[in-house]
């Protein structure tokens, strides 16, 4: 049955993780813990002081607003980095998930000196985009939110909808060509 093999081949996943004693999870979690404050502050420290950056009192409280919005962005997508690693992914994924996490987080501390706003929008807005991108080609992701946050009923559900949305797919090309073939 499917189900259970999506089910088993997860499993599987888990249980040759620990058996090996691959702590890779951890050791990409620790990474993310320790490299995003360590970019924060790195940042923070060459950033040009916030007083110097503009004169109007108006337009400083807009941007700063505007800089808090994308700082709430860059920790839901962290956080979201943070529990994809807790969960057993290929090192490349991995990788990128962390490379994408750091100028992101980079930007973010950067915008806060509310310096060179256009030059660092861009880097802000390519990292989530990478992140995006990255997270669209992981193949473990869609197995790891479902086990997450639904359960096995769910992945078999889900499972039962694919087989069977490819059953009704195969049926309707074959009927498009009966019909192409009477015509």
């Amino acid at each position: 049955m499917i189900p259970k093999a999506i089910h088993s081949e997860s499993a599987r996943s888990h249980d040759v993780q620990r058996q090996a004693g691959n702590k890779s999870p951890l050791l990409q979690r620790i990474a993310l813990v320790i490299g995003v404050p360590s970019v924060a502050a790195a940042t923070y420290a060459i950033g040009v002081p916030r007083s110097a950056a503009t004169t109007d009192p108006d337009l400083l409280v807009l941007l700063s607003a505007m800089v808090l919005i994308k700082g709430g962005v860059a920790a839901a997508v962290i956080a979201f980095v943070f529990w994809r690693l807790s969960r057993p992914a290929d090192a490349g994924v991995a990788l990128a998930y962390l490379l994408g996490a750091l100028p992101l987080t980079a930007s973010v501390v950067w915008l806060w000196s509310l310096a060179q706003i256009p030059m660092v929008s861009l880097v802000f807005y390519t990292s989530l985009a990478g992140l995006l991108f990255v997270a669209h080609v992981d193949k473990k992701l869609f197995d790891a939110l479902c086990l997450s946050f639904g359960g096995e009923g769910r992945v078999a559900r889900l499972a039962a909808l694919r087989s069977s949305d490819r059953r009704r797919a195969s049926v309707s090309a074959r009927a498009q060509s009966a019909l192409a073939e009477r015509n």
